[in-house]
């Protein structure tokens, strides 16, 4: 991981207004070419990496304070942090996921 939570907590610089201070991603998995998806498409998993680099660096373009989680082959769908929690402040609130391939994400 890239810094630290308690990193996260305090941010060294201004963030734009209506944007989070600090947020969380998870690196793309190797085994995203098998997330859950409409269409059964072929998924590039180098490009998706490539646009998930750009991802978090839009963000620490804007200001934001990005924590880094390793990837986890075993959670394809595991790069989509937001979906399995919300924090806000000192609150956090977990989901339990519908699809229950992804509930060993949270």
């Amino acid at each position: 991981m890239t810094g630290s939570f308690d990193d996260l907590a305090r941010p060294t610089h201004p963030v734009l207004p209506g944007f989070p201070a600090a947020c969380v991603v998870r690196a793309v998995p190797a085994s995203y070419g098998s997330c859950l998806r409409r269409d059964p498409v072929a998924i590039d998993v180098t490009e998706a990496r490539r646009q998930h680099a750009g991802y978090v660096a839009a963000l620490r373009a804007a200001g934001i304070e990005v924590g880094i989680i390793p990837a986890d082959d075993s959670c394809p769908d595991g790069c989509f942090v937001e979906d399995c929690a919300v924090v806000t402040g000192d609150n956090a609130v977990a989901t339990r996921p519908g699809a229950e391939s992804r509930r060993g994400e949270v």
